[in-house]
């Protein structure tokens, strides 16, 4: 892994998770309290979260989490020039 890749190497690692079992329409608080939290984790304490999981910071508050993100965006575009693979969640998170 590179050097950069917080999982490798010989430091401790975490992982938390918050969970409710609420109906969608009553979860607005529990809503504002992970979005809250993941914001104060990822800008105080440089923390990275599970994709596939609720992600409700935008691509301006991870990108210096993310040292080649910008290497990552140019392959999508690349690869996928018309977006066609390409999403609300993907245009949101990675800014393309």
């Amino acid at each position: 892994f590179p050097s950069h890749d917080r999982a490798a190497g010989d430091e401790s690692c975490y992982a938390i998770g918050f969970f409710t079992y609420k109906k969608n329409k009553d979860r607005g608080d529990y809503w504002m309290f992970t979005e809250a939290v993941a914001r104060i984790l990822s800008r105080d304490f440089g923390v990275r979260f599970h994709w596939g999981k609720h992600f409700p910071l935008e691509y301006e508050e991870i990108k210096h989490l993310y040292p080649e993100i910008e290497k990552f965006k140019s392959i999508c575009r690349e690869v996928d020039p018309e977006g066609s693979f390409q999403n609300d969640f993907t245009r949101r998170v990675f800014g393309v």
